[in-house]
């Protein structure tokens, strides 16, 4: 028996052994079911609370992005004082709110209405939408059920009468404008206890407000079902008033934003996992049953009890919280792979019990891989839910891609991570952000290039691979490369790496690939936040580019809505009725103008709103302001909304005053002139043909008298154009003065005037022509000088001198003409033999004109002898013109029509040269004579580059002091200026010597030979031949020759003929002389001759 203990102990050994094997595996097995079993459910959880958290974030951002659309739409509203039907629609649609915010109703804006102006407002609305609005329900108001939660432990209390409100809030903007929101239009939210409640809280708090549930208009002819509506108030003149009466009185109306629970979270299914079922409560109630919303038949409270989870978060609605319970299900749990493993485990080590030491090895393993594992799916739930948390409140862009790489290392258990753009040309990527800092790979503005797997990544491919070590013993580590999608696009890469080989399975790539496409949505949203800011910013510039033109336009623009009262005025018409912009807004321009203009302006607002059409009128308005009457140019055009109804009209009304004036000043130059206020020849012409029609056929004569101012240029050439300007306006006033009322003085020219004489004869017209010659010889005193003039007058009558004005304007012309070819100051009549002469004066001025070319005119000199010794001293160069068929030409006939030509500036510089250039000749060969006398034309001396002429001579010919002498007339002398002595003295200081030619015969002031340096006195021929016979001549030549001892002035006597004459000259104390006595004028040949013979006679 003992021995067969041991054998049977031998025996059962194993058997005890397999038994404490097995038992010890079952209990080993036990262990490790309960432990899988824990950390299965701890994944579970993490992940179901992930879930949760992104639902509920994606309903705080759809909320959120309910607000951002209603603050865009009060800044619409704030930002104008008139928002058409139009502008909303354009605002709202480019929107796109019921595609974007999925679930709203609409977006529409209920305006606050004084009870007293419903039927202005509904007048008013109806001319903007075409007809068929009406505030609904009418006074007195219905009672409105409370559609909130049935309460079933206490009958329902009767809801409570509204009292006569001071406001109606109708809905006067609606949009869509669909036909299921278009029956809300009009409807006063004040009618509803709960939408009036929400309202009146959003008005005094200044925030957004959310109402209790409710049944929304749009459903009163379907099931009802739990809806709300938001409320943001709008108030006039822009920012939130402060304090509740402010903000009370200053109520414009609100933002309005319905929206149905079910349809609500149906826009949210696509962001919220399958099989989670959602309950919602409003803590805000305050009553028991607050329950707004349950996805089906089963409380939160239940799902507790049958072992799912249930995970509560509050959501701030306006001025509400929710409540948002999110509970799991067992579909939820089978999607998710939490069915329970642990009896596979309890299977497997109870088959493999017999291998405890590789069943012990194995479940080691299997535990540590199932710890890793289970903390990596954690830890990336967990950075899934704090980088959705992050992306609601995320403001910038540019914090994503770090804070995405800090949470996957972080919270997501991996190694390090990293965000690279893509380049433009899609061949290489920039690495924007990597944690740990200073991990790898490069920064800024180095460009990778993509291959291998980044390369098929950045195609949109999720590519793992494994980089160095080996089977990850030696350090190596496994690298997912991930696409991140912008509008569909791969913009970005993720990169994440983790020391374990197998460390990116299904259930953790998929989380990635979630991490991926959660930084997408983010990038979209801020795209799309970009865009809203943009198109609220390009509104808002664009508002304020039209408001800056509107502003400074040089007209007065504004609008009117259908009843003629202003919505918008620019500051020109405030600054031009001189009101308030507030008094003019929603007033008519009746208080503002004169009756009769407010009637004009309520007729062309009438036919532009009846009619349609565009109103174009020129009026006179007495300005209010100023009492000022202006000229304006109106335009008024129909504002037209989408539908093609008028609602309103643009004005526009351009002061026009300034050119008016300017075209009747236009109007007034083409008829008069500028300086003297006469007619000119055009206004005369005009008159003409009507006095001559009726003295046409009245058989009564009529006269054209022609005047002009002697020499009158020379007044401007040396004494200035103003000097010359009042001049002509006194000589005007004289002749004005004396003229009969019907006669017409014009004036042609600057020195040239017309006098049209109704019924005057010729033998009238040359009295009256007699009587202006004697006015305009008058002297004047013009800037304390004393002028004097003459003037020349041609007379032509009617009808003997022509039958029309264009006749008597000619016969006239030549009568003219003959007046000054006798010296001027007289009158000419015309006849047919003056303008004969007249033809003949014009061939002789071409014939001048071509004898200056061809070489016909001539110098001639004659000798200036000294009286005492007998020698000749100089010369006077005289000017001759032999015609080839008239013969010889005095130059008292030539000169003048040379002057009259504009020849004559040509014509004296030709002489001068010819005559200096024969002195240097003569001087070189050695004959004796000292200058050479040149006679001077007004016209030469008053040109700005006379004394230029004078020294370019000079110095060209090296002329010595006296060589040269200048003779003026008396004439000259006498039409004194600064200008004038200013050119003699700079001709003096030349060396060339001046003298005043035929002396006595002018004017009898001698002051100008003191101011000119002059330096000699010629005595003329018409005193020489009287100095035997005449005691006055001979008084006269002794006065002058005494005069010129006085001033130091030499004399020389012209036109001496005589012995006798000579003999006088000499006892009176003359130096010098020229006349026939001694020679004519001669050629240069014939005077060298002379001069040689006068040298050996006197030798």
């Amino acid at each position: 028996m003992a021995e067969r203990l041991p054998r049977v102990r031998s025996r059962l050994l194993p058997w005890w052994i397999s038994a404490a094997v097995l038992l010890a595996g079952l209990l080993a097995t036990g262990y490790y079911w309960q432990v899988a079993r824990d950390q299965q459910r701890a994944a579970f959880a993490e992940r179901f609370r992930s879930d949760a958290n992104r639902v509920a974030a994606n309903m705080a951002r759809q909320l959120q992005s309910f607000s951002v659309v209603m603050r865009g739409v009060q800044g619409l509203f704030q930002a104008s004082s008139h928002v058409t039907h139009a502008e909303f629609e354009q605002y709202a649609g480019a929107l796109e709110v019921t595609q974007e915010l999925v679930g709203v109703q609409a977006v529409a804006f209920a305006a606050a209405v004084p009870v007293s102006a419903i039927a202005e407002h509904e007048a008013a609305m109806r001319s903007a939408l075409g007809g068929g609005y009406r505030v609904h329900p009418q006074p007195p108001r219905e009672t409105v059920r409370d559609l909130s939660v049935p309460r079933p432990a206490a009958p329902e209390p009767a809801a409570p009468e509204l009292a006569a409100p001071e406001l109606v809030a109708p809905i006067a903007y609606i949009h869509p404008l669909d036909s299921t929101n278009r029956g809300a239009l009009g409807f006063d939210i004040f009618t509803n206890p709960l939408a009036r409640e929400a309202a009146e809280h959003a008005r005094d708090s200044g925030e957004l407000t959310i109402s209790a549930p409710l049944g929304l208009v749009q459903d009163r002819d379907r099931e009802q079902v739990r809806s709300f509506v938001m409320y943001l108030p709008v108030y006039t003149k822009g920012a939130v008033p402060e304090g509740v009466a402010a903000r009370r009185e200053r109520i414009a109306g609100w933002v309005d934003v319905p929206f149905r629970m079910p349809d609500f979270i149906a826009g949210l299914r696509d962001g919220i996992p399958p099989d989670i079922e959602i309950e919602i409560h409003d803590d805000g109630l305050g009553v028991p049953d607050s329950l707004l919303y349950r996805s089906d038949g089963v409380s939160a409270a239940q799902r507790n009890t049958v072992d799912e989870v249930v995970h509560r978060v509050q959501l701030p609605v306006g001025d509400r919280r929710w409540t948002v319970t999110l509970a799991s299900t067992p579909a939820y749990r089978v999607a998710a792979g939490a069915d329970d493993l642990a009896p596979g485990v309890a299977a497997a080590g109870s088959a493999l019990a017999a291998f405890l030491a590789a069943l012990v090895f194995t479940i080691a393993r299997g535990r540590d891989h199932s710890e890793r594992r289970a903390a990596r799916l954690s830890h990336l739930y967990h950075a899934l839910s704090e980088i959705n948390q992050a992306i609601v409140r995320m403001e910038r862009e540019v914090e994503l891609f770090p804070l995405a790489c800090r949470l996957a290392v972080d919270y997501g258990g991996m190694r390090r991570a990293w965000v690279g753009l893509l380049t433009d040309d899609g061949q290489g990527f920039r690495v924007t952000a990597n944690y740990p800092p200073g991990s790898g790979g490069a920064r800024g503005d180095g460009v990778l290039p993509l291959t291998g797997g980044l390369a098929r990544a950045a195609t949109g491919e999720s590519v793992v691979e494994w980089s160095g070590g080996d089977g990850g013993r030696d350090g190596g580590l496994a690298q997912l490369a991930l696409p991140v999608r912008r509008r569909g696009e791969v913009v970005a890469l993720l990169g994440v790496s983790h020391e374990s080989e197998g460390a990116f399975e299904d259930e953790v790539m998929g989380l990635l690939r979630e991490l991926a496409d959660d930084l997408g949505f983010a990038l979209d949203n801020f795209d799309r936040d970009a865009a809203r800011e943009a198109s609220e910013k390009a509104l808002q510039e664009s508002r304020e580019r039209l408001s800056t033109v509107l502003e400074n336009v040089g007209a007065c623009v504004y609008l009117k809505d259908s009843q003629g009262r202003f919505t918008y005025v620019n500051r020109r018409i405030v600054d031009l009725l001189g009101v308030a912009e507030a008094d003019l807004l929603g007033n008519p321009v009746d208080a503002f103008v004169d009756v009769d203009a407010a009637r004009r302006s309520r007729d062309s607002d009438r036919r532009v709103i009846e009619t349609g059409e565009r109103i174009e009128v020129e009026s006179e308005e007495t300005v209010v302001s100023s009492g000022e009457a202006r000229t304006f140019w109106n335009v008024k055009i129909p504002l037209r909304d989408d539908s093609g109804a008028i609602y309103g009209i643009c004005g526009i009304s351009t002061d026009i005053t300034e050119r008016r004036a300017s075209e009747a000043r236009l109007r007034y130059l083409s008829d008069y002139d500028t300086l003297t206020g006469l007619p000119n020849r055009r206004l005369l012409e005009q008159r003409a043909r009507t006095i001559l029609d009726v003295s046409r056929a009245s058989g009564e004569p009529a006269a054209l008298l022609y005047l002009d101012i002697d020499r009158f240029k020379y007044v401007n050439e040396s004494m200035g154009h103003s000097v010359g300007d009042d001049l002509l306006q006194a000589l005007v006033a004289r002749l004005s003065a004396v003229l009969d009322c019907d006669a017409t003085l014009s004036r042609l020219a600057a020195d040239q005037f017309f006098v049209l004489a109704p019924a005057v004869s010729a033998e009238g017209a040359i009295g009256l022509a007699a009587e202006l010659l004697e006015l305009v010889s008058t002297p004047v005193l013009i800037a304390g000088k004393r002028l004097s003039l003459t003037g020349s007058i041609g007379i032509a009558a009617f009808p003997e001198h022509g039958n029309s004005i264009e006749q008597l304007t000619q016969s006239a012309n030549v009568a003219l003409s003959q007046a000054k070819r006798r010296g001027g100051n007289t009158y000419a009549l015309f006849d047919e033999g003056l303008r004969q002469q007249s033809r003949e004066a014009l061939k002789l001025q071409n014939d001048l004109r071509d004898a200056l070319i061809g070489g016909q005119l001539q110098v001639l000199y004659q000798p200036q002898v000294d009286i005492a010794s007998g020698r000749v001293l100089g010369a006077e160069a005289l000017l001759r013109w032999p015609h080839p068929e008239l013969g010889e030409i005095p130059p008292s006939r030539f000169i003048p029509l040379a002057e009259e030509a504009g020849l004559i500036v040509d014509i004296g510089k030709w002489a001068m040269r010819v005559a200096v250039s024969q002195l240097v000749s003569w001087r070189r060969s050695g004959l004796p004579l000292e200058s050479m006398a040149v006679n001077l034309s007004a016209i030469q001396l008053y040109r700005e580059d006379f004394c230029g002429d004078i020294e370019a001579l000079v110095r060209e010919f090296g002329l010595a002091e006296g060589e040269l002498e200048l003779e003026l007339t008396e004439r000259i002398a006498m039409q004194h200026s600064q200008r004038t002595e200013d050119t003699l003295r700079c001709v003096r200081k030349l060396g060339v010597s001046l003298s005043i030619d035929d002396f006595g015969t002018g004017y009898s002031s001698l002051g100008y030979l003191k101011r000119y340096p002059l330096s000699k006195l010629k005595i003329d021929k018409s005193f020489i031949d009287g100095v035997l016979g005449s005691p006055e001549d001979a008084a006269i030549v002794r006065a002058i020759i005494a005069l010129a001892g006085g001033l130091g002035f030499t004399t020389v006597a012209e036109g001496v003929e005589t012995e006798a004459q000579l003999d006088f000259l000499r006892q009176v104390g003359c130096d010098t002389y020229q006349g026939y006595l001694f020679s004519r004028p001669l050629g240069a040949r014939k005077f060298e001759e002379l001069l040689a013979s006068s040298r050996r006679s006197t030798g």
